[in-house]
């Protein structure tokens, strides 16, 4: 299984990013970023699955969140946009 984490330093950033994909139609929640992603300086970020992410594809860019990784059956990835 596929997941990706869009990564924010801050709660603000994370809910005000949710609540943009919310109006979408994306049920997503910010939560704290894994342990994995919080060694970057990322303490909060928007988890979704392969088929949330596609759709939700442009609908946040780069300088809305910090990093965008993906977690492939637990291989940790960081992706470029």
């Amino acid at each position: 299984m596929t997941v990706y984490y869009f990564t924010f330093r801050s709660m603000t950033g994370a809910m005000s990013s949710a609540m943009k994909l919310r109006k979408q139609g994306l049920r997503v929640m910010p939560i704290r970023s894994p342990e994995a992603l919080r060694k970057q300086g990322c303490g909060y970020c928007i988890a979704m699955e392969e088929e949330q992410y596609h759709r939700s594809r442009g609908s946040l860019r780069p300088g809305e969140y910090e990093k965008l990784y993906e977690n492939r059956d637990g291989h940790w990835k960081e992706l470029r946009e």
